[in-house]
């Protein structure tokens, strides 16, 4: 089985993979998040500090995280597919 397909069971067809799935969106959340907190941190004026940034962190990270979900559903559109051709080959 191709890695795309192991990647797309491993995060919405296994034991475990509603915890799984939350805890990696969360990453890319706060990841991704993070990114404009910490420019803003070391470069941003001090009086302007945190005003926008934080809501613009989370449109940031929201943004990443349904970027990364819309790529991972795009990349395996054929899983039921070949799953069901692996299920019939072994059966």
């Amino acid at each position: 089985m191709s890695w795309r397909y192991r990647l797309h069971r491993w995060l919405h067809d296994s034991p475990g993979c509603p915890i799984r799935f939350t805890v990696v969106n969360l990453a890319i959340l706060v990841a991704f998040g993070a990114i404009p907190a910490v420019i803003d941190a070391n470069i941003g004026r001090d009086e302007l500090r945190w005003s926008l940034t934080v809501w613009f962190a989370f449109i940031v990270g929201v943004s990443a995280v349904a970027t990364w979900n819309v790529f991972i559903r795009l990349i395996t559109l054929d899983y039921n597919e070949v799953k069901a051709q692996l299920e019939d080959a072994e059966g």
